[in-house]
């Protein structure tokens, strides 16, 4: 993969290697200092109130560029060096935080995983002897985010389809 020299760069390069993941998100906000800061991962693999709550909020509340990294508060966060390791964090479930300051790249992972609001727990109905002892849930983001656990690839594709005009 080619390098991306800036933050815009990066989005549209993750942009293009998730486009057929309905799940794949980055939020955009402007800090008042006038950086933009992206923040990229997956529906229903990540904490979207954590995200919010841990990176973009306090970096809202920043007017002055060079203390936006300082704004980063997480317990497990890490600096990523290249393309390759933004996709490969968020597939494991990370967070991915991105911005430019003075035509500098910085990009950070933070462990986001969510919460699930049921328990995942073994099926009742079927007895497995070996491997995996999950099963699905009644949401669908959820679902999907046990199967990027499973499968860590970039190539695992995720459409969503609307039937019938009720429901």
């Amino acid at each position: 993969m080619v390098q991306p020299e800036n933050a815009a760069n990066l989005n549209e390069m993750l942009q293009n290697t998730f486009k057929h993941s309905c799940d794949f998100a980055v939020r955009k906000v402007k800090a008042p200092c006038g950086t933009i800061v992206y923040a990229a991962s997956f529906i229903g693999y990540c904490d979207k109130e954590y995200i919010s709550e841990t990176f973009l909020k306090p970096m809202l509340q920043i007017d002055n560029e060079e203390n936006l990294i300082s704004a980063l508060c997480a317990s497990k966060l890490l600096k990523i060096n290249s393309s390759e390791e933004a996709v490969s964090a968020l597939l494991g479930g990370s967070a991915v935080i991105f911005f430019d300051i003075r035509e500098t790249l910085y990009v950070f992972g933070a462990d986001a995983k969510s919460q699930n609001a049921r328990s995942i727990s073994e099926p009742e109905g079927e007895v497995v002897i070996r491997g995996p002892r999950e099963g699905f849930v009644e949401s669908a983001d959820v679902n999907v985010a046990l199967l990027r656990k499973r499968l860590k690839t970039e190539r695992l594709y995720v459409e969503s389809a609307a039937c019938g005009d009720l429901s």
